[in-house]
């Protein structure tokens, strides 16, 4: 998502010359933004492959943390350095570096790629519910073909919302689009998430409450099951929150520039660099919050550290060891 206008590249008949801004400032924020880059593609392709090659973690959700870590992946392989360009160079002189057509382009990624990680983080609020308050419904209807059936709707509605800005763009009302944003790629998925959470916190409470008054032989294995449940909504929930710091400036910002003149060009780049801090963000959460995925990131952490490349078949008896923990019902990411 950006919102950079796209300016003139000529000026007459001649050419203008790219100028840097030589300015302090730009040069801090494009240090910035260089630690953002590998910071991001550090911590997302690491959970990725931790997840990935844990044959007894998540199962069906791993598949949805995978997938939300290639949207924040793709964010910072594509939108991250375009925006790197932008703060090194003022907007026209970047948009001549890098030609009009691409900086159109790049602007239709940048909201796919947003979108896919908001509507991704959405994907997992669902799938948590579900587990949370039908489990064993969730395991007859969470198969892996579904799964994949829904990773590609989840790109293909970003797509659409990316593409919907071509004929919007063509039309007077070109402030139009940015509100169409805000309510496809984030009120309507907010309003998702807060119910699936709201409904997930209120049958947990229900169940704990009924468990004071059994005794503790009975239904204990479910018991425990559903405070692992518990646990992972609260887990979610921290990653929800952290979205929220990072997306609900930069949304609102990108409203405003549509309509109002006077936006603060400091502001609305803090309020972008928050929105790229959020593919940092989401896989250091996931990994500090969830006990599973904490000790898988370790594990494979100590091995790089000590020069040792990743085993298939210590993964598959770490399965067999694990495979009790947690069952594919009740895991998080």
């Amino acid at each position: 998502m950006t919102n950079n206008s796209n300016s003139s590249l000529t000026t007459g008949t001649e050419s203008m010359e790219p100028t840097l801004l030589g300015t302090p400032a730009s040069f801090i924020s494009a240090s910035l933004i260089c630690l953002l880059i590998i910071a991001a593609l550090v911590a997302n392709i690491f959970v990725c492959l931790a997840v990935y090659k844990q044959h007894s973690a998540r199962r069906i959700t791993r598949y949805f943390i995978i997938n939300l870590c290639i949207a924040d992946i793709f964010i910072t392989v594509i939108s991250m350095p375009v925006w790197l360009i932008f703060l090194l160079y003022d907007g026209k002189s970047a948009a001549y570096l890098l030609g009009e057509a691409f900086v159109k382009i790049w602007s239709h990624v940048d909201i796919l790629c947003g979108t896919a990680s908001i509507v991704s983080l959405t994907t997992i609020s669902i799938d948590r519910y579900i587990a949370v308050t039908r489990p064993y419904f969730f395991e007859t209807f969470m198969t892996t073909k579904r799964a994949m059936h829904i990773i590609a709707g989840i790109w293909m509605y970003s797509m659409t919302v990316a593409l919907l800005s071509i004929p919007w763009k063509k039309s007077k009302y070109d402030g139009g689009y940015a509100l169409f944003v805000m309510c496809a790629s984030f009120l309507l998925p907010l309003f998702i998430i807060i119910t699936a959470y709201g409904s997930m916190f209120r049958v947990a409470r229900r169940h704990l409450r009924a468990q004071i008054y059994m005794p503790s032989t009975i239904n204990h294995h479910s018991y425990k099951a559903f405070k692992r449940d518990f646990k992972a909504a609260k887990t979610v929930a921290v990653v929800i929150g952290t979205f929220l710091c990072c997306w609900a400036p930069f949304i609102f910002v990108s409203v405003c520039f549509k309509f109002c003149e006077s936006v603060d060009p400091d502001g609305a780049s803090v309020a972008k660099w928050l929105s790229y801090l959020n593919a940092v963000l989401n896989p250091v959460v996931y990994t500090c919050v969830d006990k599973q995925l904490r000790r898988l990131v370790w594990k494979r952490l100590s091995f790089c550290l000590r020069g040792k490349v990743w085993s298939p078949s210590k993964d598959k008896r770490s399965a067999q060891k694990t495979r009790t923990e947690y069952s594919p019902s009740i895991s998080m990411a």
